[in-house]
């Protein structure tokens, strides 16, 4: 008889990730985890299970599958528990201990280990493999000093120990990923084999969208509406759509004719108010989440890409905007002026440098800057990221050190 075929396991962990769920209890989840994303891993390991915490909300069918990346059916989820379901959940230790119980028991079960960083069902994920020596890469994908600083009273009180907390567990694990070129390496290093590469999903970038990009360009005349577009979610003010639509309504007094359109979820309350505080309700355009392929219609259609963040550690959406060369423009925040040509970078909070960018942009740079975002977003193809992660990955899959 011939020897049984063990089929090796993964276990994937990230607790700032939370599965949707519709009607007929379909899974789904933001487009950061697509179909090309599962298919990387499964080159690791065949059968994958994932640690996810979970919305309350269950959607309609039709409404799901329109914003949301369908969980590949192989997958395995299983469910971390939310601790911020309310106030008393939030000081029990309760959930805290199930979801230590949850994650050991998975550490053990499986022959290896990603923890996506930061979110601390994935700090302990780390502790548990190291324990066990279980093969372990950490995908380091967020600032938590930054995201919990720009964020309430409560995250600064909270920004400096995630931030040491980040540093601590880089130093506890021999293989990392970090998502930005030198912005999260520099702040949370890491001393073991570590390769800089985004977590974009990108099949290829079109000579088609270029050229159509400098044809639409070329039509532009007095008359033309420019449309300013940002992705991101509506609720928390630390994406900085607001500064936008101060500069906006700015811009339209000097005489500009300008629309912006946000995609992003999540409460748009607090930004609907200052429009119309500043009497351009008119102008702003709240196009709620969109599917992941739909995004990219998106940067299509609109003008000029801002992202205006106040933490943002590499800047996924702003790839994606230059894959169909789409001018951009971003603040000085985390990773983002790794992509953005310097004289397109504002300073971040600050809306009247943005005023001089789109400014700038608008009079004289849209063709070069649609040229430049084509070239840049080349280097971030997923042929090309594929072969960035490939020596990695096979050292990860054979537990070398």
């Amino acid at each position: 008889m011939g020897e049984m075929i063990v089929m090796k396991k993964l276990l994937f962990v990230h607790g700032g990730e939370k599965v949707k769920e519709d009607e007929e209890k379909n899974l789904y989840t933001d487009g950061s985890y697509s179909c090309e994303v599962w298919r990387r891993y499964k080159t690791i390991a065949p059968k994958i299970s994932v640690v996810f915490r979970k919305e309350k909300n269950i959607y309609p069918k039709d409404e799901a599958q329109k914003k949301f990346q369908l969980l590949d059916k192989d997958i395995v989820f299983h469910e971390a528990i939310d601790k911020k379901t309310n106030i008393k959940s939030f000081f029990s230790i309760r959930n805290e201990i199930e979801n230590r119980k949850l994650i050991k028991k998975l550490v053990k079960e499986n022959d290896y280990v990603i923890a996506r960083v930061p979110s601390g069902i994935s700090y302990y994920a780390i502790k548990i493999a190291n324990k066990y020596n279980k093969k372990l890469l950490v995908e380091v994908v967020g600032c938590p000093f930054d995201c919990m600083w720009n964020h309430s009273i409560r995250g600064k009180i909270l920004a400096i120990p995630e931030y040491l907390r980040l540093k601590y567990y880089m130093k506890k694990t021999s293989k990392a990923i970090y998502v930005s070129e030198n912005f999260l390496q520099k702040r949370y290093p890491n001393k073991g084999n570590k390769i800089s590469c985004s977590d974009v999903v990108l099949n290829g970038c079109s000579e088609i969208d270029l050229k159509e990009r400098i044809k639409k360009i070329k039509t532009y005349d007095r008359n033309h509406i420019y449309i300013i577009g940002t992705v991101g979610a509506v609720n928390t003010k630390y994406k900085g759509q607001q500064y936008v639509i101060k500069a906006i309504e700015k811009l339209i007094k000097k005489g500009y004719n300008l629309e912006y359109y946000i995609v992003g979820g999540g409460d748009n309350h607090y930004l609907k108010k200052l429009a119309q505080r500043l009497g351009i309700e008119n102008r702003i355009k709240f196009m709620g989440p969109k599917p992941h392929q739909e995004v990219f219609d998106f940067m299509r259609k609109i003008d000029i890409y801002v992202q205006p963040s106040n933490a943002e550690s590499h800047g996924r959406v702003i790839i994606e905007a230059m894959s169909v060369a789409c001018p951009c423009i971003g603040s000085s925040t985390g990773g983002i002026p790794e992509l953005i040509e310097d004289k397109y970078v504002f300073k971040r909070k600050k809306y009247k440098s943005l005023i001089e960018k789109i400014e700038l942009m608008i009079n004289e740079g849209l063709l070069e800057s649609s040229k430049y975002s084509y070239e840049k977003a080349k280097e971030f193809t997923e042929e090309k990221l594929n072969e960035k992660r490939k020596e990695i990955y096979l050292m990860f899959r054979n537990g070398e050190k």
